[in-house]
């Protein structure tokens, strides 16, 4: 755990697999294709405080629909969404 900026604010690197490892955060940054951030969305959720924010990208644009409501279900709130040609990021918090 390194501190970033003036806050130093700790954060950690990991692979999704290593997750349940890692304490509860405010925010966290996946770079996952679709098909493993649906898959570890219930691990994503339950490493983030209520209100903590999700911040992802390496979603095609043509299943971000999928992915939103894999997230949703799991207590996220509708992603806001930023595409780039074919490619998609977005940003959600936990209910």
């Amino acid at each position: 755990v390194r501190p970033i900026g003036r806050r130093r604010t700790p954060r950690s690197v990991a692979d999704s697999p290593k997750i349940e490892n890692f304490g509860i955060t405010e925010v966290l940054l996946a770079n996952l294709y679709s098909e493993l951030l649906m898959e570890s969305a219930p691990g994503l959720a339950g490493k983030l405080r209520p209100g903590g924010w999700l911040i992802f990208s390496g979603v095609l644009k043509k299943q971000a629909r999928e992915v939103c409501r894999a997230l949703q279900k799991c207590g996220f709130a509708k992603p806001k969404i930023v595409d780039r040609g074919k490619w998609v990021a977005g940003l959600t918090h936990l209910k």
